[in-house]
């Protein structure tokens, strides 16, 4: 959404641009010859027939002009006025050329900070497995997971370093709206009093794990609750 603001932005200023430009050479007395007929045959006026179009012909000429003097290049102006909002027009589009496309380019790393953060792990990981040379099919379950992972954006991987920012009160409010439903769906702790579904809620961490891994076998001693938020056991 910001990339399409910032180039709406850029199309407006354009059109503003042609739009006083034309305003500056709409006369013929004013002796404009757009820099393409230069070259053309002919003497004085009669090397262009820019005053003879139509106003949609002249507005694409003047936006095609504004864009091409915004980045530097001629304008040919025939007079004081002409050379000096020429001169105006190259310093903004400097600065304007500078902060969209700083924009844009900011907006573009940050949508691939991600990706670019799994590509190192995934590298980090890759280099790991085969410096401790473990089997092919071992590989291939870390690198499932780590893919899973990547697209399960209800892991709340960043989670962590999000409460790291919070006060305690604050954090502790976001935990009970992210947990309390599924403490609720849990039909051995409604008898619970408040206080110790609170314990449940706040020292829930969510744990990803993999179709057909196995969590715990019967009769196995456990250290932990699991609850199932999503999928089946």
């Amino acid at each position: 959404m910001r990339i399409v603001q910032l180039l709406f932005f850029l199309l407006m200023l354009v059109h503003w641009i042609g739009c006083i430009w034309y305003f500056l050479v709409k006369n013929k007395e004013d002796g404009w010859i757009p820099p393409k007929d230069l070259d053309r045959p002919g003497e004085g006026m009669e090397k262009t027939d820019f005053y003879d179009s139509s106003k949609v012909s002249k507005y694409f000429v003047v936006f095609y002009y504004a864009i091409l003097t915004m980045v530097g290049n001629e304008l040919a102006p025939q007079n004081n006025i002409q050379t000096i909002f020429a001169s105006l027009i190259i310093i903004t589009g400097a600065v304007v050329s500078a902060f969209i496309f700083g924009n844009m380019a900011a907006l573009m790393a940050t949508m691939n900070k991600k990706s670019n953060h799994f590509d190192e792990q995934l590298d980090l990981v890759n280099a790991t497995m085969r410096s401790m040379k473990l089997p092919e099919e071992m590989q291939d379950q870390v690198i499932s997971f780590m893919h899973h992972v990547q697209n399960s954006p209800d892991l709340h991987q960043d989670l962590e370093d999000f409460f790291k920012i919070l006060n305690e009160p604050l954090t502790k409010q976001i935990l009970y709206h992210l947990h309390s439903p599924l403490i609720k769906k849990v039909v051995e702790l409604n008898s619970c009093s408040s206080v110790e579904q609170a314990f449940f809620i706040i020292n829930l961490k969510p744990v990803l794990f993999l179709p057909k891994d196995v969590i715990l076998r019967e009769g196995e001693k456990g250290d932990n609750i699991y609850f199932i938020n999503k999928g089946v056991c």
